[in-house]
């Protein structure tokens, strides 16, 4: 059993961490679970931390390495707990498995900031029972859990039929994730952005060329064939100038065409609203695809007055009734619709605490059967906040808003009164807002914003 190296000063931090909660973990049961590592060097690992504040970081309240450190462990305890064996798996014991996951690698000799060190994101396990539950820790993995790759693609390429070409694809797969973090790193990007827009990168290039992965196959044990195919794949796997002004843009609120020669520029994410607006229909997205009609924004107004929200969002096409829980979607609570208006309460020009939405989409959650369905039905419809992580949460107490919207034509109308809530009051006529819709098969992503 390889036995994976800590300083004693970490497993100290560690033994003080796990055991502080008192009695509320001693009312949960201890549950066991392993963390499969496949494409990722041992000697890089440097953390895992399930992230019980969803803030992306590794905090020191959430430090526990491969397992739960207990009070009363010895030294040599410990460092049996936190043991790699040697097909790559860690034991982890956890009292809330669903939670994030994070796993710091730490490569100072290929990666040039941040003392080597970046974050790969996976979601939690999905039982919760003592079952010896496995969870991937890849890069395809992580593609998956953030909804940038579709197992069925990911799943192609990590069963590739000749174990020395899925060797040197790992490989090539970790090399190109570093080579994208130095330079969007270099171009001033920081650290959990240059992450997410790598993974986010990575994972089209995969879906556009998931062919790749027949071709290797077709080399069999041809060596020379599955480096030629492997350098491909490598090449394109890595960020080119285009897209770093894209992501650039994307993070500054812009919106950048290259084609043609002519770019355009627009960095105010939220907009006054002010009579009837109205959007370039026949957009495409990045792949050059026209968005579907049902989320291509044509017209909208927002009226607000002292007892009242009313936004209305036309489309070029709403039918009645849309296919809902498609089976293209493997992912999980994965979310293929949605329709939303934002409205920026503090007036920063960004989603931030304290800020509001109005949503409604259609998420697919697990064993949901596919069908045409009335746009209405969508089984999420509700007002969000925005908490002190940035993340979207349900107001307390929660407000459907299922007697709120309605359909008229191609237009989809929130009427919502401000009785519902007290926070629906710090919407005011000057409100900011922003509009955005979404439709994800798995296959292709499409989404509309306005301002845009």
């Amino acid at each position: 059993m390889k036995k994976f190296l800590w300083s004693l000063s970490i497993v100290s931090m560690l033994g003080l961490a796990s055991c502080g909660s008192g009695s509320s973990k001693e009312a949960k049961e201890l549950l066991s679970k392993i963390l499969q590592f496949k494409g990722i060097p041992q000697t890089i690992v440097a953390n895992i931390c399930q992230d019980a504040n969803r803030d992306g970081i590794c905090g020191v309240g959430e430090l526990f390495t491969k397992v739960t450190i207990n009070k009363n462990d010895s030294v040599d305890d410990i460092w049996e707990k936190i043991s790699l064996t040697e097909d790559g798996r860690y034991f982890l014991q956890t009292y809330n498995p669903e939670l994030p996951i994070l796993v710091e690698l730490q490569d100072v000799a290929k990666v040039n900031f941040d003392d080597g060190k970046f974050t790969l994101a996976f979601n939690g396990f999905k039982t919760k029972k003592d079952d010896n539950e496995t969870k991937e820790v890849s890069i395809l993995e992580s593609m998956v859990d953030a909804n940038a790759l579709s197992k069925t693609i990911a799943d192609k390429f990590r069963t590739l039929s000749n174990s020395e070409a899925q060797d040197k694809y790992y490989t090539a797969l970790l090399d190109s994730l570093e080579t994208n973090i130095n330079t969007l790193r270099a171009n001033e990007l920081d650290k959990q952005t240059a992450m997410s827009a790598t993974i986010k990168e990575m994972a089209d290039e995969i879906k556009t060329n998931q062919e790749q992965a027949d071709r290797i196959n077709g080399c069999e044990n041809n060596q020379t064939c599955v480096d030629e195919e492997i350098k491909k794949i490598s090449d394109e796997l890595i960020i080119d100038e285009n897209e770093i002004m894209e992501i650039k843009a994307e993070q500054l609120g812009e919106t950048s065409t290259t084609d043609n020669n002519t770019s355009t520029s627009q960095k105010e994410m939220f907009i006054l609203p002010k009579g009837v607006m109205k959007d370039r229909v026949g957009e495409k997205n990045s792949k050059g695809e026209t968005i579907p009609e049902f989320i291509d924004l044509k017209e909208m107004s927002v009226n607000v007055t002292d007892t009242n929200i009313r936004v209305e969002i036309t489309m070029v096409n709403l039918p009645n009734e849309l296919l809902y829980n498609q089976n293209t979607i493997t992912r999980i609570n994965a979310i293929e619709y949605q329709w939303e208006i934002k409205f920026d309460i503090n007036n920063d020009d960004k989603m931030s605490k304290g800020d509001l939405a109005f949503a409604i989409f259609n998420a697919k959650f697990e064993n949901s059967e596919e069908k045409m369905t009335p746009i209405l039905d969508a089984n999420n419809q509700h007002i969000y906040s925005i908490d002190d992580n940035n993340n979207y949460i349900f107001l307390e107490p929660s407000i459907s808003l299922n007697s709120y919207i309605s359909i008229n034509g191609n237009t989809m109308i929130f009427d919502v009164p401000k009785s519902l809530h007290e926070s629906l009051n710090k919407i005011i006529s000057s409100t900011k807002v922003q509009i955005e819709t979404l439709y994800d098969n798995e296959d292709n992503y499409y989404q509309d914003n306005y301002p845009n």
